[in-house]
């Protein structure tokens, strides 16, 4: 019965991630024209992809993946009992970042090869999201990461998103002079305000 009851509770997880994914692509291809559709508001800077330079993308992903993690956790919480699934935070701390990552390396190594293109840029946006949903249900689902330890790395999680929120914020008005935050025209930060 309990078996019966986990696999029901993972496949209403799998649904959220699933449903996850779609959201995040839609939303994320969304805030992709926000900046300019806003009239280039700086209230939504930090939100939207103010140039078109990878760093700036990177928010296509995790602004929406954040904003669904919190609707997710809280429904969750509630109807499939995830107080025992202690281990939420800490796998989309990590799911959300490795799909940020799995961006910027998709990203130069075939800019390596080949032109960047519309095509490839879409394409490396929904596997990376696609990547991210997976990785964050296969890490919630891991019974073996019940730990006395949890709630402390719940709250190291939570910081860490936390961090990675306040570097969008700052960075969409002062980036570091690095390739990543370059803007294709060679500008870097918000552009034409």
């Amino acid at each position: 019965m309990k078996k019966r009851v986990a696999r029901m509770k993972d496949k209403n997880l799998a649904k959220w991630e699933i449903w996850g994914a779609v959201y995040i692509i839609v939303l994320g291809t969304l805030l992709h024209f926000a900046f300019a559709w806003s009239g280039k508001n700086l209230f939504v800077a930090p939100f939207a992809a103010v140039n078109e330079s990878v760093w700036e993308h990177l928010k296509l992903v995790f602004w929406p993946a954040l904003l669904f993690a919190l609707v997710e956790f809280n429904f969750l919480r509630k109807k499939l009992a995830l107080k025992e699934k202690e281990n939420f935070w800490i796998a989309k701390s990590l799911a959300i970042p490795m799909a940020m990552i799995f961006i910027i390396g998709s990203f130069y190594l075939y800019t390596a090869f080949i032109p960047d293109n519309l095509f490839m840029d879409i394409l490396i946006f929904i596997l990376a999201v696609v990547l991210g949903q997976i990785v964050s249900y296969n890490l919630i689902v891991k019974p073996e990461w019940k730990n006395p330890n949890a709630k402390f790395l719940n709250a190291l999680a939570l910081r860490a998103l936390a961090m990675i929120a306040l570097c969008f914020v700052l960075f969409s008005f002062n980036p570091p002079r690095i390739f990543l935050f370059q803007d294709v025209s060679g500008i870097f930060g918000i552009l034409n305000v």
